[in-house]
């Protein structure tokens, strides 16, 4: 759009205006006044500078200069937009341009613009239009002199049309909005009957928007549900973890219960370490202690050694050290197998087999090894012997 294409019809400015206005030297405010007097000129001079910003749609961003050295400037938006002057960093908002509405003389929006000048003038402006109008639509748009003259109220009843609140949900056509105008303003009737016609462009290109918006709104709530059905959804899980870990740690409790009440009898070695109270058998193992303590002990091996008919065999155990580099650690033991365990010992040990225990260290027995030194082996009376094979 050029300067040539922009009539500015009426003017509306901010509160914060006049603040920021006030605050300027005299000398710098009859030289705004003088600008905002011009803006109301057709066409714009062309020493104001209009010219576009780029990247800025709907509504489009312009700017004129105020002074010679380009200290200061005013920037506008063209249809129901915002004007705002610029001194260095600060920002001052002014006005709301619009090229169509109220039809009004070019005296009047002058006295508007001194009224600016002297700190008068209208209200802030916050609410959108639901019907805008480009340059070329407010051609259409315009009432004629003859519809005016005709009806001195025309101009406000347009203004009203701009101005109003569109629910595409209650009106969903042009024909329903024009006839809920028509029952909101009995008058409008006798100024023009062709809003069906005047308005269809505007009211479709505001429905267009209204749907987009509508089916973007849609789309954000349908992201925001999957998000929040999402979360449900994995704060379900995390709670069903917990629940089957608390669950699993009940059972686990009750069972160790039930082993060391005698409730229930163990099935393998780990359970039988529960169910005795042993302990760490594997020490003893590797390093008997000088003076046994006649406590439980819990471990497993390869049984070494043993006789026909003996209730008693030798163990190997092996263990590793707990080192940055792992040792394997190689000890003896000597397992006595008292009279309720013989039939169970007899008939499931083997020479080689492993075997999981479960003793009293009662003692220490002397042994020669294959290279021939005595050593020290712990000696056990088994209360539970399982055997792997």
């Amino acid at each position: 759009m050029s300067a040539k294409d922009v009539t500015i019809k009426s003017i509306e400015y901010k509160l914060s205006f006049k603040r920021d206005y006030k605050s300027l030297p005299i000398d710098l405010k009859n030289i705004v006044n003088e600008a905002i007097k011009e803006l109301f000129s057709t066409p714009i001079p062309a020493h104001l500078r209009l010219k576009k910003y780029k990247g800025y749609k709907n509504p489009s961003l312009y700017a004129i200069h105020v002074t010679r050295n380009h200290s200061h400037k005013i920037s506008l938006e063209i249809n129901g937009i915002y004007i705002s002057m610029k001194k260095h960093q600060l920002l001052a908002a002014i006005a709301v341009i619009f090229l169509s509405g109220c039809a009004s003389t070019h005296d009047h929006l002058a006295a508007i613009a001194n009224e600016i000048a002297n700190n008068g003038g209208s209200s802030d402006r916050n609410d959108a239009h639901s019907i805008f109008f480009s340059n070329n639509e407010s051609k259409s748009s315009k009432l004629s002199r003859e519809e005016i003259q005709k009806c001195p109220n025309a101009p406000s009843i347009l203004t009203k049309v701009i101005n109003k609140r569109i629910d595409f949900e209650k009106t969903p056509t042009i024909e329903l909005l024009c006839e809920e105008m028509r029952t909101e303003n009995q008058e409008y009737i006798q100024c023009y009957t062709d809003c069906e016609t005047r308005f269809a462009t505007n009211f479709s290109s505001a429905k267009k928007n209204h749907e987009i918006k509508s089916q973007q709104e849609e789309r954000r709530k349908e992201i925001e549900n999957e998000k929040l059905r999402r979360e449900a959804e994995e704060l379900r899980r995390q709670e069903e973890i917990i629940a089957s870990e608390k669950a699993e740690k009940q059972r686990i409790a009750a069972l160790h219960d039930d082993l060391r009440t005698g409730k229930l009898s163990p099935e393998n070695i780990d359970q039988a370490k529960i169910a005795y109270d042993a302990g760490d058998g594997y020490s003893i193992a590797n390093s008997p202690k000088i003076r046994p303590d006649y406590q439980l002990y819990a471990l497993t091996g390869t049984i070494y050694d043993a006789q026909d008919g003996t209730p008693r065999f030798i163990g190997e155990v092996k263990s590793w050290s707990k080192s940055l580099i792992p040792v394997m650690k190689l000890g003896y033991v000597e397992v006595k197998v008292p009279g309720k365990l013989r039939d169970h010992y007899f008939n499931n040990a083997r020479i080689n087999g492993r075997f999981g225990l479960v003793g009293r260290y009662v003692g220490n027995s002397q042994y020669s090894s294959i290279v021939g030194t005595n050593e020290t082996a712990a000696v056990f009376d088994a209360v539970y012997l399982d055997f792997m094979n």
